[in-house]
């Protein structure tokens, strides 16, 4: 019998750098759905759309608009969290 691990392997991460670029892809999709319309029920529909993904891939990585929401939200604050030494020195007060 053949080890075919290592070939397994390759696969499940080439998989996975897939459905990496495919929840990116939501995610960049729903910032100026988000922006225009709100949460109007319909955010990961449409999103899917946008992204060029079927609505049920998409249900693979959020299964509500506000998993959708919340994803966005964790991923601005790591941003702005990753820009806080970029800030001057002190406080904000006048």
């Amino acid at each position: 019998m053949r080890d075919i691990s290592a070939g397994g392997a390759a696969a499940r991460m080439l998989v996975k750098t897939a459905d990496r670029r495919i929840r990116q892809r939501l995610l960049e999709a729903a910032v100026p759905l988000l922006a225009e319309r709100g949460l109007s029920g319909s955010l990961l529909k449409e999103a899917a759309e946008a992204a060029g993904c079927p609505s049920e891939r998409a249900r693979v990585f959020f299964a509500r608009d506000e998993e959708l929401v919340l994803a966005l939200y964790v991923r601005l604050a790591a941003e702005f969290e990753a820009r806080v030494p970029e800030l001057p020195e002190g406080d904000l007060g006048a």
